[in-house]
């Protein structure tokens, strides 16, 4: 006798707080068209997409909390996605550029300001590379720019997207991504399979620290090609808006990150 097949668990992770709910089975959802009931004000930019970030020794999460360095979590869950020395299948959807001017860390300022325009203030300061001392006496780049991509995990939720971003110390590794995609031929971004871990390197000044590694796996499934080029022409409408933004929070610009390093 075949073994029972265990009930799939709703567990979209843009739901903060109701991870391992499942599902009632008396609960509809609504219409597949349009908005759900009681959502349909909602405007792209009022749901900032959940990134991945990869901590690092020095990561609060890790000095204060129970992770370790080397994992790569959900910036709004807090998940795990990514496990140290684990691969994780991803199928990324949708890329663009995002830059984003920071506050001075040492007074504890935040995001002063954000753009997607790649004609923008934003763009152009770093472009040009202008920099800035801090109240600490260091001199950083005033603007990082962000490669971006859009991404679904169909081994862990084929519903949720998230994003990959790329700054500085992986800057590099985000363009490996796109020569990888290139490669392929003329198939969308979103037609190829990859592997996402984490990898340790080392700067000129002997510091360790983590970085992203991307390797092919391969095309994506007949089951997800639908969801992915579904996901994609909503993707590029919120682009075209200027409303994709990703989730931010305070502590990821200094992870991994030497601000005066690309």
């Amino acid at each position: 006798m075949g073994k029972k097949k265990k009930k799939k668990q709703e567990t979209r992770l843009t739901r903060t707080g109701t991870e391992g709910m499942e599902v009632p089975d008396w609960l509809v959802p609504s219409s597949e068209e349009g908005a759900a009931e009681g959502l349909e004000n909602m405007r792209p930019g009022d749901l900032l997409v959940p990134r991945l970030v990869l901590l690092q020794g020095l990561s609060p999460k890790v000095v204060e909390g129970d992770n370790v360095a080397g994992q790569i979590i959900n910036s709004i869950t807090e998940e795990v996605w990514v496990d140290k020395e684990e691969s994780k299948m991803f199928v990324p959807v949708y890329h663009y550029l995002e830059w984003i001017r920071w506050g001075d860390r040492e007074t504890g300022e935040g995001i002063l300001e954000r753009s997607l325009d790649p004609d923008g203030k934003l763009a152009q300061m770093a472009m040009r590379i202008v920099t800035h001392t801090t109240s600490g006496g260091r001199e950083v780049r005033t603007v990082t720019e962000y490669h971006n991509f859009v991404a679904i995990f169909p081994q862990i939720d084929a519903e949720t997207a998230v994003i990959i971003s790329c700054a500085k110390t992986n800057i590099k590794k985000g363009r490996k991504l796109l020569g990888l995609a290139r490669y392929r031929g003329r198939y969308p971004l979103y037609a190829g399979q990859y592997l996402i871990k984490a990898v340790i390197e080392t700067n000129a000044a002997g510091q360790k620290y983590y970085v992203y590694e991307f390797q092919n796996k391969g095309w994506v499934s007949e089951e997800d090609w639908p969801l992915m080029k579904k996901l994609y022409t909503i993707l590029k409408d919120a682009y075209q808006q200027r409303k994709l933004l990703s989730h931010q929070f305070e502590e990821e610009r200094s992870v991994g990150e030497d601000e005066t390093e690309m």
